[in-house]
């Protein structure tokens, strides 16, 4: 996800981990029919872009809402391919005045992380209100690599569960987002970075399993996404792959069903065909439906103990 966070009354900054290269996110930013897909916050339905990419060159972006358009202009002050765009940035919500854009961009293979820094803000409100501007742009940025990367239809690899909670999205999402909420269902040797781009390392130390994952997406109260970089099964699980794990997607989507009730679609993107699906898939069984369940509704979760099987 787009993560945002109003560092200060004058600055935000927006994060996301996008699938893509970051030779291919550079690029998307120095493209004016790119731009005019992605460059489109809220009911903004699509953007025309003068594109002068060069240190003093300067640009023109039109927002258009039906018969509405909105002027946005600048001037580039740093551009180093692949890694960083540095711009001013002036519009009505600015009050005209100049503020300034930053867009460095990180490898991490397979991914981009983008980190835009929207800065020189007047006013608390200016922020608030560019945040959620930045947020859905580099959302729908982020999205167009994903429809671009999309494969054509094919047998399916996924592994679901689709499980109804009594309890609302929001307490459902900070079982996953945190490493609080992680221990009281899955297993208490659990460390994570609790951020987009960041790492959480889960252990079964007896069991001989554990998992590493880079947390891809954070959109509270909806979607917590993580690929797996890497993991292990025990030696004496007989499986060819040990790390049959590695380049998996395990994505939690949160949907509100009324006040006191909320539902989980988890998807295990890539385990179907792997040798570990049958353990794997009695595992999250037991964890989503019977352990995260119990604490939700009942107090009392059953996480990962020495002497249980994973």
């Amino acid at each position: 996800m787009a993560t945002a966070s109003p560092e200060t009354t004058k600055r935000l900054v927006v994060r996301r981990l996008i699938r893509a290269t970051r030779e291919e996110v550079f690029a998307a930013w120095t493209d004016p029919d790119s731009m005019a897909q992605w460059m489109c916050p809220g009911g903004i339905q699509t953007a025309e872009a003068q594109l002068d990419v060069r240190v003093g060159g300067k640009f023109r972006i039109v927002m258009k809402e039906g018969k509405k358009e909105y002027d946005h202009t600048g001037e580039y002050q740093v551009v180093e391919p692949p890694s960083k765009l540095v711009f001013t940035w002036i519009s009505k919500g600015t009050d005209n005045r100049p503020t300034l854009v930053t867009v460095e961009l990180q490898d991490l293979d397979p991914f981009c992380q983008l980190t835009l820094t929207h800065e020189r803000f007047v006013t608390p409100e200016a922020v608030r209100q560019h945040e959620g501007g930045w947020t859905d742009i580099v959302s729908k940025l982020a999205t167009s690599f994903e429809k671009t990367a999309a494969k054509k239809p094919e047998e399916n690899t996924d592994f679901f569960m689709n499980l109804k909670y009594a309890v609302p999205a929001r307490t459902l999402y900070q079982q996953f987002s945190t490493a609080e909420g992680i221990r009281r269902w899955w297993t208490g040797d659990c460390e994570m970075e609790e951020r987009a781009g960041g790492k959480a390392t889960f252990r079964f130390p007896k069991a001989g399993f554990h998992a590493v994952v880079r947390i891809t997406r954070l959109e509270p109260d909806r979607c917590v996404e993580w690929n797996c970089i890497d993991s292990k099964h025990p030696e004496e699980s007989g499986f060819n792959d040990l790390r049959d794990w590695v380049g998996t997607t395990l994505r939690f989507e949160f949907e509100t069903v009324d006040e006191s009730h909320s539902r989980l679609k988890f998807t295990h993107a890539g385990l179907a065909p792997l040798e570990c699906f049958g353990v794997c898939s009695n595992s999250w069984s037991f964890y989503l439906n019977d352990s995260l369940r119990a604490y939700l509704e009942g107090g009392v979760g059953k996480p990962y103990q020495d002497d249980s099987a994973t």
